[in-house]
């Protein structure tokens, strides 16, 4: 199998587009004056017909050669850069700053940061200058994206005075767009001269395992006016009405110990935080008409003891404001992955937590709660502590390879009915099947939902 191929970005343009760009003034500033002239002189629809034209004839020459990811050629920038740039208030493109650039390899005349910065549009604008070049092309476009540390360096800040300021502002701006990207479709993004999300190395899930995770650098707020999470919902719906489509998030304490928190110094602030954007979506996941919203909490296994202090209280909350009785309200609760499929003896969160969580939970208004058995047996005595809340048991193991056949798991629903009623009883895998082949996950969801038949 050949190794697959793409481009960096940027082609020559056509002679016939007058776009002055970075490649044809010899690297001087001149292009930037040069192109606000440009966009004096011509009209957004007659630029607009000549880039579709170029960027055609771009897509159709990568396309021929046999390129796996491509690019438009980003034929509509005068440099991947400053295009991003003139979108964003409290820039000067008129007063230009002579400035030594590139670590003193090239001195140009830049825009000046005047004010504060801000995009231009309520909404993510890039998105649509990715879906005109995506329609053009029966392959995939790959978009690119300046990081914060190239602008700054491409730029002239009299206004800041603190380039990490600077550079968390626009970081925000760029995630709103790369978030307009993904909704819209874009599969690969590609980001020139940093490493745009700044990872940090961080034990998660009480020291179980070292990854890199985001940092937190900023007020938390939402990327655009309107929820989105209900559009992803609703165009799976539509694909399969016969059945109801369920949705998931993740809960403010598992997302808080997914990042860094660089700026609020408090988790519970934090999640408090988290959780009034989780409450903003499912509200509209409502709204749009979805009837089984679950939010997951694994986290709490983990730190039960802050999940008694705040988290609990966080992940109501999440919820609050909904009321149909024909929403049911579910929360997920699982001891964690391991490394690999079929690893022996990884770090899991102790079963034991499910006992000091199930009063509180079972007290708090969810409708049901979700809970690993099948990779570890609890006591039977943990079921009778929820006297209100229909659990959603784990019944096959989503991190070994082997099959549990019906008559397994059959015996262990049989011995979990001696003490909670059927009528209060859902079966499920442990967590989700991702580890697991295709054909394999396949075996043991029929096996599951055979083993569940003809019970009690």
């Amino acid at each position: 199998m050949p190794l697959p191929t793409t481009v960096i970005g940027s082609f020559p343009k056509p002679t016939y587009l007058e776009i002055p760009d970075w490649f044809r003034t010899s690297h001087s500033g001149s292009f930037t004056e040069q192109y606000n002239r440009y966009l004096e002189r011509l009209s957004k629809f007659d630029r607009e017909s000549t880039i579709r034209k170029a960027s055609k004839e771009i897509i159709d020459v990568q396309t021929k050669a046999g390129v796996d990811i491509i690019t438009d050629g980003e034929v509509r920038r005068e440099s991947y850069i400053l295009h991003f740039c003139r979108a964003l208030h409290g820039l000067d493109f008129c007063k230009l700053f002579s400035k030594m650039c590139r670590d003193g390899a090239v001195k140009t005349d830049v825009p000046r940061v005047i004010g504060k910065v801000a995009a231009k549009e309520s909404e993510p604008w890039v998105w649509k200058e990715w879906k005109i070049s995506q329609d053009l092309s029966i392959l995939p476009i790959k978009i690119t994206l300046p990081g914060p540390m190239t602008i700054i360096n491409s730029i002239e800040d009299q206004f800041y005075g603190d380039d990490k300021v600077l550079g968390s502002i626009l970081t925000k701006i760029i995630n709103n767009e790369l978030r307009g990207r993904v909704s819209a479709g874009c599969k690969h993004i590609q980001l020139k001269g940093v490493d745009f999300y700044n990872l940090c190395a961080k034990n998660v899930r009480c020291e179980a395992a070292s990854i890199l995770v985001p940092g937190i650098v900023a007020e938390i707020s939402t990327q655009g006016k309107e929820p989105w999470i209900w559009r992803e919902w609703r165009n799976s719906q539509d694909l399969f009405n016969a059945l109801s489509m369920k949705i998931t998030l993740p809960g403010p304490m598992t997302i808080t110990d997914s990042v860094v928190d660089q700026y609020y110094g408090n988790q519970k602030i934090l999640g408090n935080v988290l959780a009034k954007f989780i409450n903003t979506e499912i509200k509209a996941l409502v709204c749009a008409g979805c009837k089984t919203i679950q939010v997951d909490e694994p986290v709490f296994m983990r730190y039960p003891d802050q999940a008694l202090e705040y988290g609990i209280e966080q992940l109501s909350s999440c919820f609050n404001g909904v009321s149909a009785p024909d929403v049911v309200k579910t929360v997920h609760l699982c001891c964690g992955y391991p490394n690999y499929l079929d690893e022996v003896g990884y770090k899991k969160a102790d079963k034991d937590a499910y006992v000091l969580l199930a009063d509180r939970l079972d007290q708090a208004g969810f409708d049901q709660i979700s809970i690993e058995d099948a990779h570890r047996h609890n006591d039977l005595s943990l079921f009778q502590q929820f006297k209100k809340s229909k659990i959603v048991l784990g019944s096959v193991q989503i991190a070994c390879s082997r099959v549990e056949s019906v008559e397994e798991i059959r015996t262990r629903l049989q011995q979990v009915l001696t003490v909670l009623p059927a009528d209060r009883l859902i079966i499920a895998p442990d967590c989700g099947l991702g580890f697991l082949p295709a054909e394999i996950a396949k075996e043991k969801l029929c096996n599951m939902v055979e083993a569940a038949k003809f019970l009690p």
